[in-house]
């Protein structure tokens, strides 16, 4: 009995002691087993990210380059061959100290007749909607919208305005707006409120918005600008010169929506779901001119702007006959001492306006800008960048006299970028999809390996 009971102890031996070793065992190879799974997830998600990136890339270097997103964005240069003018402005008694008075010719070039402080760096408050404005039209435009197609105003559109400081149109959260009265709410107002609507309809986030206006910037010539924010709020690094705003105005004003708006003095939307009377908007030309009762009417249009850090600035236009003069004034103390100061240079000109030697061609507004009245009377609906006339529109100098206008794109490059638009969309989504699904489809199979061996693990003896 004794020796039967000693034998089963020993038979009984091992299989308790691997009964008490199973399960530190099942532990460490459920430890192995995650490790691996993980491992494999990292690696593949390594493999994924690095493949779609160059992916990315290689689509983005063959389907968008340069001269095909911006075509017609080119650097603006001094007109050559012409005596060197400074005009004495002692007299006027300007309130800005930064000021450039510029000539634009219709080859693009220009003359300067007076230059104080113009390269200095300043910052353009609201100035900066010039160039977010142009963003916008090129991006609405190369999308597919018309200027007539209604977009919904978001929380995301109003937040933080009114804490911020920032002029703002006057929309409601839910409230239906044209892209065209946007467009005035913009340049009129200076509202912060319409141009977060539009540009998030560009692009999805505001930082690749401002990249969009450095490029954009970069390829104008805008040597002295960097742009931080889109609206113009304080920034140290949101920062321009008078002579760079000048360029961006004159770019703008080959677009004839950009000029049918930017010349008014006030409007009124149509009634909107939450505006039965239409929303009243007043330029700040207007309203800062009234101040000082500054007779505006010599005035054409343009972009004012203003912060306690930058002063009051203006950025406008004239035309004098056929000849079109720009002038940039930043850091007045006062309210309306900008307007009054474009006001007294543009009476200036009238007189003092210096002659141009007789070969010089100076293009009417029509062939300057062409197509304004048909545009204007259809509505400006698709008022894209005009084609610059052709051959025998041009009878006289034809060599010299290139008007530079902002040239449509055409149809098979428009195609080809809403195109590529849409690969690096899917290509985006690619790229975050997948590794997840080996990850989601890596921890399913840990949890179902787990699950088997729980259910075929035999019982501990007690």
């Amino acid at each position: 009995m004794n020796l039967l009971n000693l034998m089963s102890y020993f038979k009984s031996a091992p299989k308790a002691s691997l009964a008490k070793a199973r399960p530190s065992f099942d532990k460490a190879r459920s430890k192995s087993y995650l490790a691996g799974i993980l491992l494999f997830c990292f690696l593949s998600s390594s493999i994924l990210l690095g493949a779609f990136g160059c992916l990315e890339a290689l689509a983005a270097a063959e389907t968008e380059p340069e001269d095909l997103i911006y075509p017609e964005l080119k650097p603006q240069v001094e007109r050559q061959g012409l005596e060197e003018i400074q005009l004495d402005l002692d007299e006027l008694q300007l309130a800005s100290p930064n000021v450039i008075i510029r000539e634009y010719f219709g080859d693009g070039s220009y003359r300067d007749y007076h230059r104080s402080l113009a390269a200095d760096p300043i910052y353009p408050a609201s100035m900066t909607k010039m160039m977010s404005t142009l963003v916008i039209l090129r991006g609405l435009r190369a999308e597919g919208y018309s200027m007539h197609d209604i977009l919904e105003v978001e929380m995301r559109d109003v937040q933080g305005l009114a804490a911020a400081g920032a002029s703002i149109m006057g929309l409601l959260i839910g409230e239906l707006i044209p892209i065209r009265e946007a467009l005035y709410g913009i340049l009129l107002p200076s509202g912060s409120d319409a141009l977060r609507l539009l540009h998030r309809h560009v692009h999805s986030s505001e930082e690749a918005f401002v990249e969009d206006m450095n490029r954009t910037a970069a390829i104008l010539g805008m040597k002295g600008t960097h742009f931080a924010n889109s609206t113009g709020l304080h920034d140290p690094y949101n920062f321009s010169t008078a002579e760079d705003m000048t360029l961006l105005l004159h770019c703008l004003l080959q677009d004839p929506l950009f000029r049918q708006i930017c010349g008014s003095r006030s409007y009124t939307t149509p009634a909107t779901n939450l505006h039965p009377e239409g929303i009243p908007l007043e330029h700040t030309i207007q309203h800062y001119g009234a101040q000082l009762a500054v007779d505006d009417s010599v005035i054409a249009g343009g972009k004012t702007g203003w912060l306690p850090e930058a002063g009051y600035c203006f950025t406008s236009y004239a035309l004098f006959g056929n000849r079109l003069i720009i002038v940039s004034t930043e850091r007045a103390l006062k309210a309306g001492q900008q307007i009054l100061d474009h006001a007294k240079i543009y009476s200036y000109l009238e007189d003092h306006l210096p002659e141009l030697p007789a070969d010089t061609v100076v293009p009417s507004p029509e062939q300057r800008w062409p197509e304004l009245s048909s545009k204007a009377e259809a509505g400006l609906e698709q008022a894209g960048p005009l084609k610059p006339p052709s051959p025998a529109e041009v009878t006289e100098n034809e060599d010299n006299f290139q008007p530079r206008l902002l040239e449509t794109l055409a149809a098979q490059e428009a195609s080809e970028y809403l195109q590529a638009r849409a690969r690096q969309k899917n290509l985006r989504i690619l790229k975050y999809a997948l590794p997840a699904a080996f990850i989601c489809l890596g921890f399913s199979w840990y949890l179902l390996r787990k699950k088997k061996r729980q259910r075929y693990q035999r019982p501990r003896r007690l």
